[in-house]
């Protein structure tokens, strides 16, 4: 009776201190667009991944985490590269808790086993790919051409799971595909454009498109002055929002940045 009541405290302390630990990480991440608070908020998750390796919750704050890191908090290359890995890594840890897909992943790799993915994991396959695709532009132009079959499939079993992931997520990777992309690997303004669009008609709050749609389609596009007007929106625009007022108001700050290299880039 003593070990058994001994067991059932240790086991007691170990839930609590588990959501303790949770508590304090959410908190934290509700205050990620300061730089060491996402820190400690993605350290904290770290930890509670230890302790319950396959909880999906855990794994999906991580590789949406480390992208946030890669995207918003650093212009260096190889800062970017190092978040973005791990980042997928911790996708990939997610789309394993689908035992279907974990069987299939080892024995044939991911694109091939992409129709085994379901609604549950559609997020963390969108990180994923989002890392992926992020790791790879880092990388350079031969790592975005050697990976686009993989990621433009991952991000089509997202599409097919759930269209309007993370706020017009899907549509704003294919604006900026089509944008960047030569013309012989798919490439094709028109539908940037048209992927832009519908990503605001999704979402129009969320700032992240128009700052990505600057730096890409408009960009490429020489439209210098669209480009100026876009990023001014992006500034005078009202950042706080319940799901995703950290995310708008990094991207006032990316939305800063780029009016800076206004004359490096036209």
């Amino acid at each position: 009776m003593t070990r058994f009541l001994s067991s059932l405290f240790c086991c007691l302390l170990f839930i609590s201190s588990a959501l303790a630990s949770k508590e304090e990480a959410l908190k934290l991440w509700s205050q990620r667009d300061i730089k060491q608070n996402m820190e400690r908020a993605l350290q904290l998750f770290e930890e509670l991944h230890t302790k319950a390796p396959t909880n999906l919750e855990y794994l999906t704050y991580l590789t949406q985490g480390y992208y946030f890191m890669g995207a918003g908090f650093t212009d260096d290359t190889d800062e970017k590269k190092a978040y973005f890995e791990k980042g997928r890594l911790f996708g990939e840890k997610g789309l394993m808790t689908n035992a279907e897909f974990k069987k299939r992943f080892e024995k044939d790799g991911m694109e091939k086993s992409l129709d085994s993915v379901t609604v549950n994991e559609a997020t963390v396959l969108f990180w994923a790919a989002s890392n992926l695709g992020s790791w790879a532009r880092a990388n350079g132009v031969m790592s975005s051409l050697g990976y686009k079959g993989q990621i433009q499939a991952m991000i089509t079993r997202t599409e097919a799971l759930n269209a309007n992931v993370f706020y017009g997520g899907v549509q704003r990777y294919w604006g900026a595909f089509y944008s960047l992309a030569p013309g012989l690997a798919g490439g094709d303004m028109e539908k940037s454009k048209a992927a832009f669009e519908k990503a605001l008609q999704l979402e129009p709050n969320y700032l992240g498109t128009k700052v990505l749609m600057a730096e890409t389609y408009l960009v490429k596009k020489d439209d210098k002055t669209k480009f100026e007007a876009v990023l001014k929106e992006v500034l005078a625009a009202k950042a706080d929002h319940p799901q995703y007022g950290p995310e708008n108001k990094i991207e006032q700050q990316k939305a800063q940045r780029l009016l800076k290299k206004v004359h490096d880039l036209f």
